[in-house]
């Protein structure tokens, strides 16, 4: 009587865990493949920004070449317009210093009182034009004919110095 009495809970409980078993299978399962296509959903989701950042770095990186480019072209145009500009300033001066020294000198070819020191005072004043110019070629010519140009300089510089040590003597006699 007690056995039977529990037969028919026990086939009740059993039945009961059974449907529980396969339902905490089945919620287990379900569980499972929800997080799998989670997992798969954020896997593609990651693969496609990292498609998006390799493309967005591609171009940031092409951006970067270009400016580099661009930035070197602009600082060589800045560079020959700055030549340029420097070239125009010195053959200003130059010019200048040409014309002025003419100047002086035919104040001094007009007046020509005392011919013997007048001769070495335009030998002196001859060396604005000269180191101008010179100085100026030196600036256009390749620096190939800058060493002829400086040999140039250099004996006329000497000869200038002559022309001084010479005024020394003319004082001396007088």
């Amino acid at each position: 009587m007690f056995t039977q009495t529990l037969s028919p809970i026990n086939e009740n409980s059993s039945h009961q865990n059974q449907t529980s078993w396969s339902l905490n299978h089945l919620l287990h399962y379900g569980a499972l493949s929800l997080f799998s296509i989670a997992t798969a959903f954020l896997f593609i989701q990651t693969q496609a920004i990292s498609i998006r950042l390799a493309s967005q770095q591609r171009q940031i990186d092409t951006s970067q070449k270009q400016l580099k480019s661009s930035t070197e072209h602009i600082e060589h145009e800045v560079e020959k317009a700055r030549d340029f500009t420097l070239l125009h300033i010195a053959g200003t001066f130059t010019l200048l210093s040409c014309l002025i020294t003419t100047f002086h000198m035919t104040a001094h070819l007009r007046k020509m009182n005392v011919a013997f020191v007048q001769r070495k005072i335009l030998a002196i004043l001859w060396m604005a034009p000269i180191y101008g110019v010179s100085s100026f070629l030196c600036l256009v010519l390749p620096e190939s004919a800058e060493g002829y140009l400086m040999i140039v300089k250099d004996f006329y510089e000497s000869y200038v110095i002559y022309q001084f040590l010479s005024f020394r003597e003319y004082f001396h006699l007088y």
